[in-house]
């Protein structure tokens, strides 16, 4: 269903609404493929009373997500337009390749790792975004553990691993 009118190209639209609840959360177009396009971005509404900031020095957010080099709607013109090289059952990609991950816009990979500055001593509270179109991410830290303390903007008993496994959301 049309909530509103359109917003013409250069417009602007301005939302007035109460941010809650408390947390990490994202935003993403709900048309087609565009948020696997780029589409997509961390949302926060800080915590007033977040009972972890005793134990950060550092605050980051990481949103995850795969470059191609294709749109999301120049693959599904291409497969409408030759039916025989679609992807067959269960290839669920729409026929996209992906060039690499990236983190915050920027390719990660093994000789490029994305690197978040933490002072000697310091503890980082990284704040997670998997904005994945078609991929599982495994999020490591080298010869470090992890403690998650809030899952979808919602606080949890904190857990100590080694790997947090990322699903789009």
């Amino acid at each position: 269903a049309i909530t509103q009118a359109g917003i013409p190209p250069g417009g602007t639209m301005r939302y007035k609404f109460r941010a809650e609840p408390v947390g990490t959360h994202w935003y993403h177009s709900h048309t087609g493929g565009q948020y696997g396009d780029g589409l997509h971005g961390a949302f926060i509404v800080e915590d007033p009373n977040d009972p972890y900031q005793p134990y950060y020095t550092v605050d980051e957010v990481l949103v995850i997500a795969e470059l191609s080099h294709q749109t999301t709607l120049m693959a599904t013109l291409f497969y409408d337009e030759n039916p025989s090289m679609k992807p067959g059952e269960g290839d669920d990609d729409g026929g996209l390749t992906y060039a690499a991950g990236l983190i915050n816009g920027k390719t990660a990979h093994a000789d490029a790792a994305y690197v978040v500055h933490v002072p000697a001593f310091g503890v980082a509270r990284l704040r997670v975004v998997c904005a994945s179109w078609d991929y599982r991410y495994a999020l490591e830290i080298e010869d470090h553990h992890l403690t998650i303390i809030a899952v979808q903007g919602t606080y949890v008993r904190p857990r100590q691993t080694g790997s947090v496994g990322l699903h789009a959301a």
